[in-house]
């Protein structure tokens, strides 16, 4: 029994049907990255990447070692939309990108952000939870609208 799950296993019966499905469809983009040993696992970066945003991720594959790729490659397709963001994220995460680059101007500025951690959006201040400033003290405002617009026009500011 444990033999045929190896064989199962070794095959990627599931992820390669994924990735055909997806590509049949033709709205995914299939991303490639240099296997690294002691470097980042397949399910790492699918999870920095789903952390990032990128919720469409097909069609996981690896390849075996080459004389271009000596530990092999990493590949999983991600939605023709979220395309750009996801190399830009893999290229900041410290990868090595071999598939064909979808936008270099992205890429060198992600070559330049390479290591420094991106928030998640769930992380970050949301645009419609941000509260004026006062210049005095620099600290948050928590009146609400009204107590703004009364402060704005009778002290001007």
């Amino acid at each position: 029994m444990s033999d045929w799950l190896d064989l199962v296993a070794a095959c990627n019966v599931i992820d390669k049907a994924d990735g055909a499905f997806a590509n049949a469809t033709g709205d995914w983009t299939r991303l490639e990255w240099e296997r690294v040993p002691g470097g980042h696992r397949g399910i790492d970066v699918e999870r920095e990447l789903a952390r990032l945003g990128v919720k469409a991720i097909a069609g996981r594959d690896s390849a075996p070692a080459s004389r271009e790729h000596p530990h092999g490659t990493l590949s999983c397709l991600v939605h023709r939309a979220q395309a750009e963001w996801a190399e830009y994220l893999l290229t900041s995460y410290g990868l090595i990108i071999v598939s064909e680059p979808i936008d270099v101007k992205s890429a060198l500025a992600a070559l330049a952000r390479r290591e420094r951690r991106i928030p998640a959006w769930s992380e970050r201040a949301s645009v419609g939870t941000l509260k004026f400033t006062s210049p005095m003290t620099a600290q948050p405002s928590r009146a609400g609208w009204v107590e703004r617009l009364r402060s704005w026009l009778l002290d001007g500011g």
